[in-house]
């Protein structure tokens, strides 16, 4: 019997394969290498195999890059000594880096850009583009700015674009003192781009303005994007002085008048401005009109007016001087100008009990001749100021005015020795008288008659003793006889 001995020896078949890899990307990941490491092995005479988890064959190179997670099977052949299999888990969890929204920081401030991670990161290490390598950078500039994460074979990077803008200013302007009462529009002053601004004041009002009527500290917030921008006022409230003038002023026989304010409350530093342009605390005026004081303190202001009225002097006008007769109703009517005043009537200085303007009164036989008739006029408005007029009345010779019933010429001289008419020629007027005897003759006439009859004719003779008749035509309506007065007269020539 023959035997043929065949010896089979088993080569080691080992290669560098990891146990497991992490998938970054199809383009990052690493390349898997199953060709084995013994040099005494003819590597044209193995072969591979690289089945994924579900069986496939994906590849019978000696290398293979993956680009899915999940188990893969490398068998190596070296027929006919050796096989060898080998299995590696691909890893699908890439680390990721989040560096944030783009960001606006406001001048003077800075910003740490602080990323976000996902993904197994241990053993990361980090470079920024500004060369720093910790997890976190903090920057104060415009810019941009990248960082970049290695994880083992795998890298993961990111970017954020950092703006520094110009920061707004507001200014409240100084501190203010309003008058209690009042109220003040708080309006700032703001520069720079405000495009967007948001307001916040502390009374948590959020308008550009705010109106305050009380004291206090009162600030403004204002956000443009990251910058914001603040100020404040102090607002204080003062309590405002009291003037008064008191009640209008009638000034009657004075030719000036002062005029004296009362003062109260806060005088602190009180000015004085009157509506004459005068700063004085009083003033004197001189003629009638409106005044106003103005008093300042701080930021109050307060007014008060007076009216000051000089009275005008009472002129006062009545009859003019007359003569008439005694017992016949004489009425004298006064005139003023001045409004609001009170009448009395006085005749020879005594009061005769008559208040109105007009006044009417008759003098008994027997009255002297030459009588003042005398108004006096006072101002009701409170006025000490009188106005006055008087009249002087005269009387005619007969005393009761009434037309003779007979004269006695050459008898008595002087007295009684002709028909005098003065009265009534004065009074309303004679324009022409008619004399007859008793047989109805015409024996004297004349016009505008006054006392010129002595008992005589026309020619001149002189006319015996005996009754005659009269006719006057008056040239008015007389208050007694009308338009004509008719009668008899006797004509006594004896001793």
């Amino acid at each position: 019997v023959t035997f043929d001995l065949i010896l089979l020896d088993v080569i080691d078949l080992t290669s560098n394969l990891p146990e497991n890899v992490e998938l970054c990307s199809s383009s990052g990941a690493p390349q898997l290498d199953a060709t084995p490491t013994n040099p005494e092995i003819d590597l044209s005479l193995v072969t591979y195999s690289w089945v994924d988890q579900d069986g496939n064959v994906v590849s019978t190179e000696a290398t293979f890059t993956p680009t899915d997670a999940g188990i893969l099977t490398i068998t190596v052949d070296f027929p006919p000594c050796s096989q060898s299999v080998f299995t590696v888990e691909v890893l699908m969890n890439p680390p990721i880096v989040d560096l944030g929204e783009d960001t606006t920081i406001c001048e003077g401030d800075s910003f740490e850009i602080v990323p976000t991670f996902t993904g197994d990161v241990d053993g990361a290490t980090f470079l920024w583009t500004t060369g720093e390598t910790t997890p976190t950078i903090v920057v104060d500039e415009t810019g941009t700015f990248g960082l970049t994460i290695t994880v083992g074979s795998c890298t993961a990077s990111d970017e954020i674009v950092i703006t520094v803008a110009q920061p707004p200013t507001v200014d409240l302007g100084d501190d203010v003192s309003i008058c209690e009462g009042d109220s003040f529009e708080i309006v700032p002053t703001v520069t720079g781009d405000i495009e967007g601004a948001t307001f916040l004041w502390t009374t948590g009002e959020t308008t550009p303005t705010i109106v305050v009527d009380e004291a206090g500290t009162f600030g403004l917030t204002i956000t443009v994007g990251s910058c914001t921008a603040s100020d404040e006022i102090v607002i204080s409230v003062t309590q405002p002085p009291v003037v008064e003038l008191g009640p209008d002023e009638l000034v009657c026989d004075d030719e000036s008048f002062e005029i004296i304010p009362t003062l109260s409350g806060n005088l602190n530093g009180v000015t004085f401005l009157w509506s004459t342009g005068e700063t004085t605390e009083t003033i004197v005026v001189d003629q009638s009109g409106t005044f106003t004081l103005t008093v300042t303190v701080g930021p109050c202001i307060v007014s008060d007016t007076i009216v000051v009225t000089f009275a005008d002097p009472i002129i006062v006008t009545t009859r003019d001087d007359f003569t008439t007769c005694r017992e016949f109703e004489e009425t004298f009517i006064a005139t003023t100008d001045t409004p609001r005043v009170t009448f009395e009537w006085f005749i020879e200085g005594v009061a005769q009990g008559e208040t109105s303007g007009i006044f009417t009164t008759s003098f008994p036989i027997g009255t002297p001749s030459g009588q003042e008739v005398t108004v006096v006029v006072t101002s009701d408005d409170g006025c000490v100021g009188i106005g006055e007029a008087t009249t002087i009345v005269s009387f005619f010779d007969i005393d009761q005015c009434v037309i003779p019933e007979g004269i006695s010429p050459g008898t008595t001289i002087g007295f009684n020795d002709r028909l005098d008419l003065e009265f009534l020629a004065l009074r309303t007027g004679i324009e022409t008288i008619f004399i007859y005897n008793r047989l109805g003759t015409l024996i004297f006439e004349q016009d505008n008659y006054v006392n010129e009859w002595e008992g005589q004719s026309d020619r001149g003779d002189i006319l015996p003793t005996a009754t005659y008749f009269y006719v006057i035509n008056l040239a008015g309506n007389d208050p007694v006889f009308g338009n004509q007065a008719t009668g008899w007269i006797y004509v006594n020539r004896e001793n």
